[in-house]
């Protein structure tokens, strides 16, 4: 199971996800929801698969511009166990999934100095 998950790069607050497997047609439906809220550029790993489903022009692939959506994924596996390792706790309804993830993203920013 993979969750896609799009972070504002100003507020830092999650503001969609998908959950499904790490294939265009389940990235997709997030992206077209992005179109509507008028999203100038995206910032991804080297993953190929977001070259099928997002324009080129706003499309920047490179690890140096992820440090926030990896930060939140170590955020989410830290408060979250059903997020850790298959072999300790795992979650198999993706509904349980989605609210985890809903949940995590009306939290407030916590941050550590």
């Amino acid at each position: 199971m993979w969750i896609w998950k799009a972070i504002d790069k100003f507020t830092r607050k999650v503001v969609d996800c998908e959950v499904g497997d790490r294939s265009a047609e389940t990235l997709t439906p997030m992206i077209e929801r992005l179109k509507k809220r008028k999203v100038a550029f995206y910032h991804t790993d080297g993953y190929q698969g977001y070259n099928a489903v997002i324009d080129e022009a706003k499309l920047y692939q490179g690890k140096d511009e992820t440090v926030q959506i990896e930060r939140s994924n170590a955020r989410l596996r830290h408060y979250f166990a059903r997020f850790k390792r298959r072999t300790c706790v795992v979650s198999k309804k993706i509904e349980r999934v989605i609210q985890a993830v809903q949940i995590f993203a009306s939290l407030p920013l916590i941050r550590t100095c």
